[in-house]
């Protein structure tokens, strides 16, 4: 069942200095029949070692507990605090760009109305100046004439 067993020594130094090392040891017990029941048993074994540490230095692990997790809590804090003020400035960013995109398409608009505008101007000059130029007075004499020649026939 075992191909070999190794001997691995953990120490504890997170006693105070005054206090002695705490010292395990723990067989290695390499399984034949698999890698992960190897990793399983080993560290079912290892685990029970160090709950029981933990239980005789309850006070300390408490306190480096609590430390480890209020630095993780700043981490957090920070950037979700960064996160925010990035968020913030995409926001801003964004409202400017739209702003701008607003002012260019109102822009774009009175553009487009003004050169209608020019268009409507140019050809009613070009209907004036037609106009005009029809008008030949010996045209309209003319014209007159031949309007007064059929109602008085009548």
């Amino acid at each position: 069942m075992f191909l070999y067993k190794q001997k691995s020594t953990l120490i504890s130094d997170h006693a105070s200095a005054t206090q002695d090392r705490t010292k395990y040891d723990h067989d290695i017990k390499l399984h034949t029949d698999g890698l992960i029941k190897t990793i399983i048993k080993n560290s079912l074994e290892l685990y029970s070692d160090l709950r029981d540490d933990f239980r005789a230095n309850c006070g300390f692990n408490t306190v480096l507990i609590i430390i480890v997790f209020s630095y993780i809590g700043v981490f957090i804090g920070r950037f979700k605090l960064e996160y925010d003020k990035t968020k913030l400035e995409y926001e801003k960013g964004k409202r400017e760009e739209e702003q701008m995109n607003e002012k260019a398409k109102l822009e774009h608009e009175k553009a487009k109305r003004e050169e209608k505008q020019m268009e409507l101007d140019h050809a009613y000059k070009m209907m004036e100046l037609s106009l005009r130029e029809n008008f030949d007075p010996q045209r309209i004499k003319q014209i007159l004439s031949n309007e007064q020649t059929p109602s008085s026939s009548k």
